[in-house]
């Protein structure tokens, strides 16, 4: 019915649209019919040249994508799209697109690529005021740790955010 009450002057809703539709389809694992709905609101954000959108739209395509070389690329691409925007806000998404890579790098056991990424990720939270992100970096680093066996380094940063959830009067199991 949406699509029925959509007119072609309706860009932005156009756009919108492909991208809630393909988070339909990526929500009941659908990735195929996913990936095509995305590449479709990509290509209508594009048109408008809606920073937000694109980047949305390629974050999407990444987490989609059946294969691991297609997350690569669609991360990549995000990033660089994030990175090159003239809106703080989609600047902003390069600490969720790196997490959300360094997660896909720790999923296929390229734990040392992964904390790479996730350093990285860090360092860019670090430069914004959220705190729950700066923190949720800092675990995954944590995390990292754990998996090549730096129980120590794990220990140390895992126990340093029981106190910073404290601080801001927050609890995580």
């Amino acid at each position: 019915e949406v699509n029925k009450s959509l007119k072609e002057n309706q860009k932005t809703a156009i756009a919108r649209y492909y991208i809630e539709r393909g988070r339909v389809y990526n929500s009941d694992n659908k990735r195929n019919e996913a990936v095509q709905e995305f590449l479709k609101a990509l290509e209508a954000s594009k048109v408008i040249k809606h920073e937000h959108l694109i980047v949305d739209s390629a974050h999407m395509l990444a987490i989609a994508g059946p294969k691991f070389k297609d997350q690569k690329k669609w991360t990549e691409i995000a990033l660089e799209e994030a990175k090159k925007a003239k809106d703080s806000k989609v600047q902003d998404w390069r600490g969720r697109l790196l997490n959300n890579w360094g997660s896909s790098l720790f999923e296929q056991k390229q734990y040392k690529e992964a904390m790479k990424i996730f350093k990285d990720a860090l360092e860019f939270r670090k430069t914004k005021s959220n705190t729950e992100a700066i923190i949720i970096a800092k675990w995954s680093v944590a995390r990292t740790h754990r998996a090549l066996n730096e129980v120590d380094k794990a220990l140390v940063i895992q126990l340093s955010l029981i106190k910073e959830w404290d601080k801001i009067g927050k609890k995580d199991g």
